[in-house]
């Protein structure tokens, strides 16, 4: 099917984007990595449209030797998913597929109730990138320290067709509204968080507060 054709080869890259991915400093050295449990939403559009939406996302912590963190939240999102009466055979339109990266410094130290799990306290982030392919949201790439006129006309206009964002500075502390609840907050996180990661099995809750909702 052209839907997993296309999922399978966007994770392969995906995942050669996070290997290749550092803390931005030559000498840094990857010291840990965690991967979140799978958060999955269902919306429906109805009464007004006849309109259904799967998403799935999950997150990853990279900690590095100098700390600093990459803090990457990885999205798939699909409509008209249609599964068949028996065996694994389906259908569905691949909406949005898409991977947001924060990176910031962070601190850490072990739990006082649970040596095997460490508390990282991620610092507000400095730098923000997000790479997404989406039949109704169009491809984008963006990286708020490397900003281009490109990303200026990606990012979208206002009033009067003015640019909503000339510099990365302007992207990375714009405000974002769920369109669900009409809940505007920022982009990034403007207090630490911590995420408490088990070392055992490298594993840590969804964090929700940590996820910006892309428009669908």
């Amino acid at each position: 099917m052209k839907f997993k054709q296309t999922f399978l080869a966007l994770i392969a890259a995906a995942g050669i984007f996070s290997i290749t991915s550092c803390s931005g400093a030559k000498s840094a050295t990857l010291n840990n990595m965690y991967v979140s449990d799978m958060n999955t939403q269902y919306q429906n559009m109805r009464p007004g449209a006849n309109f259904y939406i799967f998403i799935e996302r999950y997150q990853t912590l990279e900690v590095y030797s100098d700390n600093t963190y990459v803090f990457t939240v990885s999205t798939t999102t699909v409509s008209s998913l249609d599964l068949a009466d028996s065996g694994n055979e389906y259908t569905a339109s691949p909406t949005l597929m898409a991977q947001q990266k924060f990176y910031g410094t962070y601190t850490s130290a072990v739990d006082e109730l649970d040596e095997e799990t460490i508390n990282y306290k991620l610092a507000t982030p400095t730098r923000y990138t997000l790479v997404q392919y989406g039949s109704q949201t169009g491809n984008k790439f963006f990286d708020t320290a490397n900003w281009t006129e490109t990303m200026t006309k990606e990012a979208g206009v206002g009033e009067n067709d003015a640019p909503l964002y000339t510099t990365g500075e302007e992207y990375l502390n714009q405000e974002v509204t769920n369109p669900l609840t009409q809940k505007t907050t920022s982009l990034i996180w403007k207090e630490a968080i911590t995420i408490a990661a088990s070392e055992t099995t490298h594993q840590f809750d969804f964090d929700a507060e940590a996820t910006s909702l892309l428009l669908l």
